[in-house]
């Protein structure tokens, strides 16, 4: 009752907050949004890999208490062969005994009829009160171990639920936070606001920003839009990376790591004892059904919320925009006024290699020109030299 009164007293607070209070409502849906994005996606990755260990302590814990459990059905079910053996010797001295007895019984006139029957029966009232007190106690710490194991699951998966919602309250709300206060926060998106207010830029004589150039609208994602850019195909593989690398994990310790061998000793005696019974071999308990299945569970929801990162991303911010309808025109003022200067910026610097690309051809081309008239040069002093030559061989 009491539990039930405080969960509808949290119901009753938290409806009427989305009532009347429309930054609750925001942070509600965004809190819908975050749960399928990264920070969803980190917790859910947690929770598998807790999964995973808890199950398989779990099981390492079973498979020793049935070990256990089998030496001690084991010891009891030899008990009588420990303690006969050794007077298995002696029981059959007395029997030959007996055989060597009735062949000395017949006096021909007389017989005299023997039958000599030797049983052995062993029992060690120590040794059964050992083993019952062993199975007593070995009974009581395997329920005062599970006991333990089942409380702190039940008790780590409150705490992991109510910490995990905190986790994820405070991340939203640091996310609206920055969406807020911080104008480049994720101001990559074209809206249909942009596309409003660059209309009415254009109608009152401005210069407008779009159509966007093919680099442009590279980097600037137009939403909402079904088609994927390169963008958020880079997201889709970052937010999936994780995914896979967990999930081989899950696997290793899950199904590769759980070793299963067997192996027989065999040992000799002056008396032949089976080491142990049929009916107390252990078996072992490998609890996969009850893991794999939630661990599926995970993985489709972490697949399909890697398909749909990129588009929740989209989804978020037409969000913001409803519920902050004055930071969303500011934000598109900054991105509006931004893409024009970058514009002016990037022509700017074509220019300026133009520039330099002009001045480096000129310069070659003096080069070439200068060693042209250089060679040309060279070649009419050497002429004009045996020109001279000539005329001193002619005078003399």
């Amino acid at each position: 009752m009491v539990a039930a009164g405080i969960a509808g007293s949290c119901w009753v607070v938290v409806g009427a907050s989305l009532f009347l209070s429309k930054r609750v409502r925001c942070l509600g849906v965004l809190f819908v949004l975050s749960c399928g994005m990264r920070q969803g996606q980190n917790v859910l990755i947690t929770a598998g890999t807790s999964l995973v260990v808890l199950k398989n302590v779990q099981n390492t814990l079973q498979d020793i208490l049935g070990l256990s459990r089998s030496m001690v059905c084991n010891l009891q079910a030899k008990r009588v062969s420990i303690d006969t053996t050794p007077l298995y010797n002696y029981v059959r001295m007395l029997r030959w005994v007996g055989d060597v007895h009735r062949a000395f019984t017949d006096f021909g006139v007389a017989e005299l009829v023997s039958d000599l029957e030797v049983t052995s029966r062993g029992d060690s009232e120590k040794l059964m009160e050992r083993l019952v007190g062993g199975e007593r106690t070995l009974n009581g710490t395997a329920k005062s171990i599970l006991a333990a194991l089942d409380m702190l699951s039940s008790v780590g998966q409150r705490l992991f639920s109510a910490f995990s919602f905190l986790l994820l309250m405070g991340f939203t709300v640091l996310h609206l936070r920055r969406y807020r206060h911080n104008k480049k926060c994720e101001n990559v998106y074209i809206t249909r606001t942009f596309t409003h207010f660059d209309e009415k830029q254009k109608a009152e004589g401005r210069l407008p920003v779009l159509p966007l150039t093919l680099k442009e609208a590279r980097r600037y994602i137009t939403i909402p839009s079904p088609r994927l850019s390169a963008m958020e195909g880079k997201a889709m593989l970052k937010f999936s990376f994780p995914v896979f690398t967990h999930c081989l994990a899950w696997e290793d310790m899950t199904v590769i790591g759980v070793p299963i061998s067997e192996e027989i000793n065999r040992r000799d005696f002056s008396y032949q004892v089976s080491i142990f019974e049929r009916s107390c071999l252990p078996k072992p308990i490998l609890l996969l059904y009850d893991s794999i299945l939630l661990l599926v569970v995970l993985l489709a929801a972490l697949r399909s919320m890697a398909l749909m990162s990129a588009k929740l991303t989209q989804i978020r911010l037409m969000v913001f925009e409803q519920f902050f309808s004055t930071n969303a025109e500011d934000r598109v003022a900054f991105l509006h006024a931004k893409i024009p200067k970058k514009r002016s910026r990037m022509e700017g610097n074509r220019k300026a290699e133009e520039s330099s690309l002009r001045s480096l051809i000129q310069k070659v081309n003096a080069i070439m020109i200068f060693t042209q008239y250089k060679d040309i040069l060279a070649k009419n002093l050497v002429a004009s030299d045996r020109r001279l030559k000539l005329d001193l061989k002619w005078i003399v």
